[in-house]
């Protein structure tokens, strides 16, 4: 059997390439606004965030870097995909996006 090796080095190199997708509910860096979670505009404007244009690549149009914080007592929290706030607390009820999004608390 005989392969084309540019064809195969090709093949090799698109799929060993980073995606330039975000994930839906993946992490995000809104520019001076702080880190936030990539969801839809309307999952972001019914939790009272705020979103940002360009930090979510490759993503639909109607899905943007929503950033928001929640002060809870003395606490502030910011929204975020719990992968990213692993040490912190985490609570339920305050963000868009899944069950993976949470309010990690400072």
């Amino acid at each position: 059997m005989h392969f084309n090796t540019k064809v195969v080095v090709a093949f090799l190199v698109a799929a060993m390439a980073p995606s330039t997708f975000a994930r839906i509910n993946g992490p995000c860096s809104g520019d001076y606004k702080g880190k936030g979670v990539c969801v839809s505009t309307a999952s972001c404007n019914s939790a009272s965030g705020s979103y940002i244009s360009g930090f979510c690549p490759g993503d639909p149009a109607n899905i943007k870097c929503c950033v928001k914080r929640v002060q809870v007592g003395n606490r502030v929290g910011t929204c975020l995909p719990i992968t990213q706030c692993l040490l912190k607390e985490k609570i339920s009820g305050y963000c868009p996006g899944d069950s993976t999004v949470k309010l990690c608390m400072n």
